[in-house]
């Protein structure tokens, strides 16, 4: 109760009490001014007939219900209720999810509380769909009842359901404006006739007017002339009117696009509803049918509404720049270019010319905020009245000026869109912390919009709507910006201080918005006027008051005027034998429910087309989704394209309930139950498991030890038996090898690429078997060094982060050098090992075709020595630093410094070198860039380094060694590509017929990883018979001398497992999209055989259960493969290497 502040009534006023009564014995319609406490009357009421709601419905007992139009009333009314009685009261709005509840839990709901405060479409959509009869409700109240006109849910549910049912409830209605329509005094009569008609009741507003209409809110009318923004710049500051001119060249240029794709659609759905209204279009006209059918699903995927909604964005901020003045634009446009670029709507553009020109708006809105606007603003810095319109600063200053006074206790200031709302709210923020900084701390600004709103950086959820409106009453929200969504009803008794900042549309509305400013003393109703309106406005407001003072007075109704109805009010509802009444809109809403459901949650909607007939008639065609049971089209023809639209979707539904697409209560089956779901019973296991013990969120993390697949793949046999393979790059001397515990499969050769366009070719050939237990040591220490000396120096970090472990090693491949006799080179291996931290002992032992490190450096710098001039420098020279330092006099005394524990000779000569570029460690693809040779070259912007021979050491390996050395991972990971492709291209030869297999000697050319879907004319098609243009590259051979069969060729594989044939970056994404294409195809062919009567919506829905993550998930469990779950991105180089 101190949450939201409710006033308690303790003691009824005469005219309360006197409705209250009348409303015990007959329908009542209750008048009254705003304030004067009619939700206290349905209070009383509810109390007084609250013996039927006291007891069980299965005993006979009935529950009241109240119906409201906003969610923020929902939670107003359903409190106030709560507070002034003992009853139990619950609250109900779509945003709950209260559509997907069964009856089962409605009937509960309804057992459990014996008041319901409902906003009126879903209690509407109960009664519509026999989940409550209205012979159950003792009391039904219609909160804000003006509302009363159409389709309106008020009006619905009177019309469709209350003159039928043979209990009916007591009628309350609630209203203080009588229409929601725009309303002339000589109309008013007619209108309150309407408004009993419609509910049943009489409209009262008690005997004692004076009494009412003092308790009710007496808010003093203010009206305040404001200048217009757009004549003002006009005559005064004719350069701001250039954004608003570059706005409406881009809206010019936007217009012919929409108008000529506004043209296309009607043309394809003029001639597609031409050929389905002929008598055979799935017979002899089935090709022009299908023709026009895709052209038609093809435009409407085509994206094409992004250009008119922005059209729509372009002149809303037209008028919130006349609106709101220079800044207001600024804010606005720059919203929607941060909405734009961050949307992805032009990749979803499809044509060419609606992507260039939707590309071209980007651009100008960029240039528009980046320079027009943003110069402007700073050449007008200062100038309000350019800056801010004359609505604007009147209504800052109003709102100041009871600041002042501090009189200012609640405002709230009512717009009429959207947009507006959200930067008005951006400008009193920067104002009031410009122009007031000491009071900025204490006055809190927010904007409510309604629950639909995606503008702005609050999502208007109905806890937001909630949370802000319980700020703006408790005081920690002084100023609310809102459009028409706190109109109506919202009960705030401090607000004094209520804005018009846009011009009521009509009579309610005014009545409504002036009705917010509660509070007994000195409230304040403030119209803020356009001079060029001024005259029509005060005209229109003199209205509006005249009808608000004969509403307070009372006045008489002539009985024997008649009204119209609806249009949609002529088409006779749908009802079913059980009691559900469906009208023409609640089918074509169940329409798009259905479809929803077929789809699974997905787009699927029904396709309605319509036709002009030659006798002022409108033919309208339904077409559901191919997976819909109700295969034929509805045709039906009316005077308008709304009620022809309608009785097709009547038609429709009466005939998906009776083919058992809708259940009793005439709904879509959410849970399709047509499959059996035959899960077994491990799974259900596992399902219980989590239920019990996991109960897990969306932050949730669980580790998996991680596990690589081994190459080559792990054996039990223990054996000292390995096998030796030679590595050859044809052009180079290296004799290079690697041995395996298990024999490969032949592998094709392949191509490494170096600088300048040049292509080495590699050869893998078995040489024959080893004893690895003889070889072990030499073996073991050689690939130790490689790995933790020489492959741990390419990630350039200052510690070592390779460890070789060959016995926990998923990678068991171990390299060697061979001799020319193919014997392991154990005396090179064993010398190249020795360099380890090998330091160089004298001068004369630094040849020119060695690598160094200096010792006292954390970096791993390689140093190439420089030939050595006439005059080479040494230790004792002096120091040549810009900086100097009294203890440093020499070179020796420098580096005696950095290194106190090496003796440094004082006068000796030093090494002149320079830091080498080390050559790039990815040769698997040509890399454009690189231009340079790939032999090692010294740095050239560096300057030389001068080093003592005591603190140099040799690298890891010299010049010739390193550039072996830099290619071998490349030649690895190559290996283990093509291992793993050519098993599966063995794999797919092996099971299709139309492929054998061709050995790998056997093959022309390098394996070339070229994109076969971009380039089709591939060297390796040159055999081909065939133009390359058709085919893949699939090479044709004899492989028993008579039958030619097609061969898969690794480059094709290679592709289908990596990222990009071109960049390789071995991320899999090719191969997992062919794994879910694979799995979702396999998994629907098997579905389809298993239940080939079952619709395909009921099957996609169990399709979706099986390749769920979850499910994929037990399966791994179960299949032991749990350690190769692995989410992270390969990474070669640095700290973060995996």
């Amino acid at each position: 109760m101190q949450d939201i502040q409710q006033e308690v009534v303790s003691l009824p006023r005469s005219y309360q009490t006197e409705l209250m009564e009348q409303a015990k014995l007959e329908n009542l319609v209750i008048c009254l001014p705003t304030g004067s406490g009619k939700t206290y009357i349905a209070v009383m009421l509810i109390k007084e007939m609250a013996h039927d709601t006291r007891r069980s419905i299965d005993d006979g007992g009935k529950r009241t219900i109240f119906l409201v139009k906003t969610v923020a009333l929902v939670q107003q009314q359903s409190e106030y209720i709560r507070i002034h009685t003992d009853l139990k009261v619950g609250k109900y709005y779509g945003e709950l999810k209260v559509d997907l509840w069964d009856k089962e839990r409605w009937i509960n709901e309804f057992e459990q509380h014996q008041v319901l405060v409902f906003t009126a479409k879903v209690f509407l959509d109960l009664v519509d769909h026999n989940y409550f009869p209205l012979y159950k409700v003792n009391l039904l109240i219609f909160d804000e009842c003006h509302h009363s006109t159409g389709e309106n849910c008020y009006a619905s549910l009177m019309r469709r359901h209350y003159d039928t049912c043979h209990d009916q409830p007591r009628i309350l209605g609630l209203t203080a404006s009588i229409s929601a329509k725009k309303l002339k005094l000589s109309q008013l009569e007619t209108t309150a006739k309407q408004i009993e008609e419609t509910y049943r009741a009489r409209l009262a507003s008690g005997s004692d007017r004076e009494e009412s209409a003092r308790c009710g809110t007496s808010a003093r009318v203010e009206h305040i002339r404001c200048f217009n923004y757009k004549e003002y710049i006009k005559t005064s500051y004719e350069s701001i009117t250039i954004a608003f001119d570059t706005i409406q060249s881009i809206l010019l240029d936007l217009e012919p696009y929409v108008k000529a794709k506004k043209a296309e659609r009607e043309r394809i759905e003029h001639d597609l509803s031409e050929v389905m209204l002929s008598e055979d279009y799935l017979g002899e006209n089935v090709t022009q049918y299908n023709s026009l059918s895709v052209d038609y699903t093809i435009f409407l995927q085509s994206e094409y509404v992004n250009i008119p909604r922005l059209k729509r964005y372009l002149e809303q901020l037209i008028h919130v720049g006349y609106e709101l003045g220079l800044y207001g634009l600024f804010l606005a446009t720059k919203s929607l270019q941060k909405a734009l670029k961050s949307s992805q709507a032009l990749d979803l553009i499809s044509d060419a010319q609606g992507k260039q020109l939707f590309d071209d708006s980007l651009q100008r809105i960029d240039c528009l905020v980046d320079d027009i606007l943003q110069g402007l603003i700073d050449i007008n810095q200062g100038n309000d009245g350019v800056l801010f319109s004359s609505k604007v600063l009147n209504l800052f200053q109003r709102i100041n000026t009871d600041m002042d006074k501090n009189s200012l206790v609640r405002c709230i200031v009512f717009v009429e869109r959207i947009y507006t709302a959200t930067v008005l709210t951006q400008i009193l923020i920067g104002l009031m912390s410009r122009m007031v900084p000491l009071n900025n701390n204490h006055l809190k600004i927010k904007y409510l919009t309604g629950p639909r709103a995606n503008i702005g950086d609050a999502k208007m959820t109905a806890k937001y709507l909630q949370q802000v409106i319980k700020e703006f009453r408790t005081g920690q929200v002084h100023v609310l910006v809102a459009t028409a969504v706190v109109e109506e009803g919202l009960d705030i008794p401090k607000c004094n201080l209520v804005f018009r900042f846009n011009k009521p549309p009509n009579f309610s509305s005014y009545m409504q918005s002036k009705g917010r400013a509660r509070a007994k003393q000195n409230a304040s109703y403030v119209l803020l006027i356009d001079e060029s309106d001024e005259q029509k406005d005060i005209t229109d407001y003199g209205t509006y008051e005249d009808i608000e003072k004969k509403i307070r007075d009372g006045f008489s109704i002539d009985n024997d005027d008649d009204f119209n109805t609806d249009d949609s009010n002529q088409l006779e509802p749908y009802r079913t034998e059980n009691g559900v009444v469906i009208s023409a809109v609640r089918a074509a809403q169940i329409i798009y429910e259905y479809c929803a459901v077929l789809g699974n949650g997905r787009i699927c909607p029904p396709r309605i087309l319509f036709s002009e007939t030659d006798h002022d008639t409108f033919t309208s065609i339904l077409s559901m989704p191919a997976n819909c049971p109700v295969l034929d089209d509805i045709i039906c023809e009316n005077r308008k394209k709304k009620l022809a639209k309608f009785q097709c979707c009547l038609k429709m539904v009466e005939l998906l309930h009776q083919r058992g697409e809708l259940n009793d209560h005439c709904l879509p089956h959410h849970k399709r139950l047509l499959v059996i779901n035959d899960i077994p019973i491990k799974n259900r296991l596992f399902k219980l498991c989590d239920e019990l013990f996991e109960k897990k969120n969306d932050s949730t993390m669980e580790e998996f030890p991680k596990q690589i697949a081994s190459f080559p793949p792990s054996t039990t046999d223990s054996s000292n038996i390995w096998y030796l393979y030679r590595i050859s790059i044809r052009s180079e001397n290296d004799k290079f090898g690697f041995i395996v515990p298990t024999k490969l499969i032949e592998l094709p050769n392949f191509n490494l690429y170096v600088a300048s366009n040049e292509i080495l070719t590699v050869d893998v050939a078995y040489v024959k078997t080893i004893d690895y237990a003889k070889h072990r040591h030499e073996l073991e220490r050689f690939c130790r060094y490689l790995f933790e000396n020489i492959f741990d120096e390419i990630t350039h970090s200052s510690d070592s982060i390779l460890k070789f472990d060959i016995e926990h090693s998923s990678f068991k491949c171990l390299p060697c050098l061979l001799k020319d006799t193919d014997e392991i080179d154990e005396e090179r291996m064993l010398s190249i090992c020795n360099r380890l931290n090998k330091p160089v002992e004298d001068y004369s032992q630094s040849p020119d075709d060695e690598l160094y490190t200096a010792q006292h450096l954390t970096q791993k710098i390689f140093y190439m020595k420089m030939p050595s001039d006439s005059s080479p420098k040494r230790t004792s020279d002096l120091w040549e630093h810009k900086k100097k330092i009294e203890t440093i006099k020499t070179y020796a005394d420098y580096f005696q410094e950095k290194v106190p524990d090496v003796n440094i000779h004082r006068d000796a000569i030093m090494v002149e070198m320079k830091g080498i570029s080390k050559p790039r460690i990815n040769y698997l693809y040509s890399s454009p860039s690189d231009k340079k040779n790939d032999s090692t070259s010294t740095c050239s912007n560096q300057p030389s380094v001068y080093y003592p021979i005591e603190l140099l050491h040799y690298a890891p390996f010299n010049i010739a060694d390193m550039q072996f050395f830099h290619k071998l991972p490349s030649i690895l990971v190559r290996i283990t590509q093509l291992y793993y492709i050519e098993q599966l291209r063995t794999l797919f030869a092996t099971h299709v017929k139309n492929y054998s297999l061709m050995d790998v000697s056997l093959m022309r050319t390098s394996v070339s990883f070229t994109d076969c879907l971009k380039t089709m004319n591939s060297t390796s098609m040159e055999c081909l018979l065939i133009p390359p243009q058709t085919i893949l590259p699939l090479i044709s051979l004899t492989y028993e001398s008579s039958i030619a069969m097609n061969q898969p060729m690794p480059d094709i594989f290679f592709q289908a497992i990596t990222r990009r044939s071109c960049g390789e970056q071995v991320d899999h994404e090719n191969l997992e999209i062919l794994g879910d294409c694979f799995l979702k195809l396999a998994v629907s062919m098997s579905l389809y055989i298993k239940y080939p009567s079952a619709g395909a919506g009921v099957l996609t829905n169990k399709k979706k259960i099986e390749i769920s993550n979850e499910n994929l998930y037990r399966l791994t469990i179960q299949n032991k493969l749990k350690a190769y779950l692995n989410v992270e991105k390969i990474n070669f180089r640095g700290t973060k290497a995996n």
